[in-house]
C-alpha cells in the first residue's frame, strides 16, 4: 500500500500487450507513478515497459498520448 493513499485509489488490475503494460492511474496516485511502474515491473519479469495513459482519448480511432512510468523509455512497438 502507498503511504496515504486508500485501496479505492491503488490501480488493482493493467493490461498486458506483448511486454508493454499499460495502467490507467487516478490523479491521487499519479505523482506516484515511477514507483508504480517499478513495482509492476519488479513483479513481472516478462515486461519491459510500463505505460500510463496521459490526457483523453482523440478520435474515433482512440488514441491517446502514454506516459512511460518504467522500463524501457520510448519502446512503445511490442509482437
Amino acid at each position: 500500500m502507498l503511504p496515504g493513499k486508500s485501496d479505492q485509489e491503488i490501480p488493482s488490475g493493467f493490461e498486458i500487450i506483448g511486454d508493454i503494460a499499460h495502467l490507467n492511474l487516478s490523479k491521487s496516485v499519479y505523482d506516484k507513478r515511477y514507483e508504480i511502474g517499478q513495482v509492476v515491473l519488479d513483479k513481472n519479469p516478462n515486461l519491459r515497459t510500463v505505460v500510463c495513459k496521459i490526457g483523453a482519448i482523440q478520435s474515433e480511432f482512440r488514441y491517446y498520448d502514454l506516459d512511460c512510468i518504467a522500463g524501457i523509455k520510448d519502446k512503445y512497438e511490442t509482437i
